[in-house]
């Protein structure tokens, strides 16, 4: 199907802060962690830039569509278009977004249905941050992935075969000192 074509969107007009809020309010999100989940930005401090009551960094039109479609399409339909991003060569994981679809409308998760997940935050040198982002890069993946994928295949094969999904114990994980 071929869209007529548009020449850009040269009347965007972001939406406010306060309108960011109450779109975080009405859908039941309680961190903005999940809100730049869904808007695919980097992380919540992003989120808080478009959010804040002092200078609020205006939200552009590609994270404002983002957020639209993965508000207004099904599943199905937001898979055909994160394929056809892939068939362009982009490269991306994207992390779920918290909430369950109804029909049409969403509705967010009960807090005990939300994916958990930890955060962990390493202080590396940085010529070894590099190196590992030239070789996510090389991969075609974003670093993060890269990471774990890294991590748990370095994991599987230290492991013996009958303990390879155990974690260490505390006496191994912690032999030099806390």
């Amino acid at each position: 199907m071929m869209m007529t074509p548009i020449a850009g969107m040269p009347d965007y007009t972001p939406p406010s802060a306060a309108d960011l809020r109450r779109l975080k309010d009405d859908l039941g999100y309680l961190t903005g962690e999940q809100m730049a989940a869904l808007a695919a930005l980097s992380s919540d401090s992003d989120w808080r830039k478009y959010t804040s009551s002092v200078n609020p960094k205006p939200l552009g039109r590609h994270a404002a569509f983002f957020l639209a479609a993965r508000l207004a399409l099904s599943d199905q339909e937001m898979d055909k278009v994160l394929a056809r991003m892939r068939q362009l060569g982009a490269v991306f994981s994207l992390q779920p977004v918290p909430t369950k679809r109804r029909g049409a409308e969403q509705t967010a998760l009960a807090q005990d249905e939300r994916p958990k997940e930890s955060q962990i935050v390493m202080q590396v040198p940085r010529a070894q941050k590099i190196a590992w982002v030239k070789a996510s890069q090389a991969e075609r993946k974003k670093l993060v992935p890269w990471l774990i994928e890294q991590i748990n295949r370095a994991c599987q094969q230290n492991a013996p075969a009958a303990d390879a999904d155990a974690l260490p114990d505390q006496s191994r994980a912690n032999k030099n000192g806390p």
